[in-house]
């Protein structure tokens, strides 16, 4: 990041009260037209470093994409490495209740009542196994509730 675009802050001095990173003006000494306009710079800067923070962790995730369901990856520059946890997957509960009450000889294997949530180790399995008719219409039906993971990856930068 370049220095001027970095986010000033309001400064806490030794004595007690906050001070404006910008001016140095004292906060309790400012109008309240000038508090206002700090409080609304600031929101600002938060939210576009908000919004910056989620375009790199985009990126960062493209560069190691999700494989086979796994939830960590790693991402590696020449100097540094990041882990990159993913979210877990979310399951459409009506399609899941479909197929739990459609398929009760296999409900009890794969599926799981809280809000239906899906057995992922025997998911797993399933996705590499061919059955009967009933099967296999069971296993897409899962197949079809998957969403995939929903938000966005969590960055840990390890060295």
């Amino acid at each position: 990041m370049r220095s001027d675009e970095s986010i000033q802050t309001v400064e806490q001095p030794a004595g007690g009260e906050l001070a404006d990173a910008l001016t140095g003006a004292r906060v309790n000494e400012l109008t309240a037209d000038e508090l206002l306009d700090l409080y609304q710079h600031y929101a600002e800067a938060e939210t576009a470093a908000r919004n910056s923070r989620i375009k790199i962790a985009a990126a960062l995730a493209a560069r190691s994409p999700r494989q086979d369901g796994c939830r960590t990856t790693r991402v590696r520059g020449d100097r540094r490495r990041a882990k990159i946890e993913w979210p877990d997957d979310a399951w459409e509960q009506g399609r899941l209740k479909e197929a739990y009450h459609a398929y009760p000889q296999f409900r009890d294997e794969f599926l799981t009542i809280a809000t239906l949530r899906v057995r992922l180790r025997e998911y797993g399995k399933a996705l590499r196994e061919s059955g009967p008719a009933d099967f296999q219409t069971f296993k897409g039906m899962l197949a079809a509730a998957n969403r995939g993971p929903q938000g966005i990856p969590r960055i840990m930068i390890e060295h």
